[in-house]
């Protein structure tokens, strides 16, 4: 009882010492969760975008003009190799989208059906292009987030069925 007496009379007497010190217990205290807060988020973050990135898929890409990669040759390869779940092949350039009076540079990808999967893409309104559409030579795109919201805001409906141009076709 006689040490708390003495503490009591401590803390009475330097009021404004006990207030900067609890002042710091509690402030410190703060700190360190923040910091336990704020990295156990960025954790959960990353592990959602290594999550999102598709880590089992394996680009091959053709810089040598004597080999072409065709719709037969991801058939082989699906067929031949046991680890190999699906093959898709996809040509990618650089070209001007337009959409009445406005236009702008974007990558245009000519893909099959099974592009989406493979990549792990999901269409959000309306179908990804079919064989059907690449067998029939159909004139059908689909627009990535960047070109929809730059062209037609939040519309989906204007969106979907609308005509664009691929330089300038």
């Amino acid at each position: 009882t006689e040490i708390i007496r003495m503490v009591l009379e401590n803390i009475s007497a330097n009021k404004f010492r006990a207030f900067l010190t609890t002042l710091g217990i509690i402030v410190g205290a703060l700190t360190i969760t923040l910091v336990v807060g704020i990295g156990t988020g960025g954790q959960r973050a990353v592990a959602q975008q290594f999550a999102r990135l598709n880590a089992g898929t394996i680009s091959v890409m053709a810089n040598n003009a004597r080999i072409t990669l065709t719709p037969a040759v991801a058939i082989a390869i699906e067929e031949r190799s046991p680890a190999v779940r699906d093959a898709a092949i996809s040509v990618s350039r650089s070209a001007q989208i337009s959409y009445y009076n406005m236009a702008g540079n974007s990558t245009v990808v000519g893909a099959y059906e099974n592009y989406a999967s493979v990549n792990g893409l999901r269409v959000v309104e309306g179908e990804f292009i079919s064989d059907e559409d690449n067998y029939s030579r159909n004139r059908v795109a689909v627009i990535g987030y960047g070109v929809f919201e730059s062209y037609f805001g939040e519309d989906y409906l204007q969106a979907m069925g609308a005509q664009i141009r691929i330089n300038g076709r």
